[in-house]
Parts: C-alpha cells; structure tokens; sequence
C-alpha cells in the first residue's frame, strides 16, 4: 500500500511541475505571439484597405480633380516694401 501512494505522490509531483513548466512557459511566449498575431491582422487589414480604396478612389478623384495648369508662376505674389 505504501508503494501505491509514494507512486501517486511521485506522480502528482510530476504533474504539477509539468504544468507549472507549462505556465511559465506560456507566460513568456503570450507576448511574442500576440506580437506575431497582430503584426499578420494589421497587415491584411491594411491590405484589404488598400484594396477597396484603390478600387473605389480613382473614380471619384478623377471626377473631382481639375485638370492639371500647362504653365506654372510664383504661388505667392511678391511684395514690395515701402521704401524699396
């Protein structure tokens, strides 16, 4: 009988270092898989985006863009100073 509840003490000693293994194990890894993770849905995310805009942008923007000045000149006009 002795036998018999040193195996099963000897058994659960063995379980529970395994599980605390596991947990601390985990602990360390939950950050660079959630990393991981959320460097993969921010990239298709921004795929999908770039897909829709890219279909629905060009349409409206060519409607509503004016057409492009042949000659260009000064953006600002220049000032003249009194005196100068």
């Amino acid at each position: 009988m002795q036998k018999l509840v040193n195996a099963m003490a000897v058994t659960a000693f063995l379980m529970s270092g395994a599980l605390t293994a596991v947990a601390v194990v985990a602990y360390t890894k939950i950050p660079q898989l959630t990393t991981r993770f959320m460097d993969q849905v921010q990239t298709e995310i921004q795929s999908k985006i770039s897909e829709a805009i890219a279909g629905a942008l060009p349409p409206a923007v060519q409607d509503a863009m004016p057409e492009l000045p042949v000659e260009t000149g000064p953006a600002i006009p220049s000032i003249t100073l009194p005196g100068g």
